[in-house]
Order: C-alpha cells, then structure tokens, then sequence
C-alpha cells in the first residue's frame, strides 16, 4: 500500500489509490471470493502468483513477483454509476 504521504516508492502504479496489495488468504476458495468481489466492483487490473494455487485464480495476469501478494488496481469508471439525490 502508499505511504501516508501517497507515495509508493518503487511502484508508480500504487499512487493516489490506483491499485492496492492484498495479503492472499489461507485457501484457494477464499481468495477466489475476494479475487470476483474486486471484479465485481469493476477492477480490471489483477495480477495474482504464478506458483501453487495463486496461478489457478481468475485473474489478468500472472508474475513471479506476485507470489506473495495479489495486485488489485484500475477500476472501469465507465460501469461506475453517480447515483445524486
């Protein structure tokens, strides 16, 4: 996640919110769930492990250097509905 100043020194993607790292949860099945629930609510950048389980998730992409994490970032704002009242 950013630092509490937005930065996220190294990674560019993190700043201002963009995308959000993600601990993986203890099971396949879990994280499965939190993998459609981001999807959901129109996420389209998810890039999950390459190892173990992590490579069987319903994600975009796949690195090795997300085997400890999952990325979760850019939502589609042209699906995102303003409801004003």
């Amino acid at each position: 996640m950013c630092f509490g100043d937005g930065t996220s020194y190294p990674s560019v993607s993190h700043n201002n919110g963009r995308s959000v790292d993600t601990r993986y949860l203890s099971s396949s099945k879990d994280e499965k769930k939190k993998v459609l629930a981001f999807k959901k609510f129109f996420f389209t950048d998810i890039i999950t492990g390459t190892s173990g389980w992590y490579a069987g998730l319903p994600s975009h992409k796949h690195f090795d250097d997300h085997n400890d994490h999952l990325h979760t970032g850019v939502i589609d704002t042209s699906k995102v509905k303003v409801i004003k009242k």
